[in-house]
């Protein structure tokens, strides 16, 4: 099937982006990793949550931390960035595998940033009369 002249494509062309915007443009720029690429440095120097320090203090890679206490990546990420309150059961293999490795955590120092169902933050903060 021909498109005869001066149909579509010859519109096209006429109106087609000049060769020194394609030429700026040609090559599209990804974010992001490489695909296919792991993260190599996931320490931190500030942790954000008291989870997030015990696994940098105990040199554990989030993939080995996710096979040692069997859940996903996902879960581990959202656990050490505070949107996520780990269950009693994992927050007991974090201290038993924190044991194994020498270091002595108790449950009072995992959940410490954690806020009282119906207490807000404000509340928190302010002492007690």
């Amino acid at each position: 099937m021909s498109i005869p002249k001066g149909g579509q494509q010859e519109s096209l062309r006429q109106w087609s982006a000049s060769t020194a915007f394609r030429a700026e443009t040609k090559l599209i720029r990804k974010r992001g990793r490489p695909k296919g690429s792991e993260v190599t440095n996931d320490w931190t120097d500030d942790p954000r949550t008291p989870f997030e320090a015990l696994r940098v203090l105990l040199k554990i890679s989030r993939k080995e931390w996710c096979r040692l206490l069997d859940c996903s990546p996902s879960l581990i990420s959202q656990i050490e960035r505070g949107e996520f309150i780990a269950t009693v059961g994992m927050s007991k293999l974090m201290q038993e595998e924190a044991r194994k490795r020498g270091v002595a955590v108790t449950l009072d120092e995992l959940y410490q940033h954690v806020i009282p169902w119906g207490q807000s933050s404000a509340e928190s903060s302010l002492p007690s009369q």
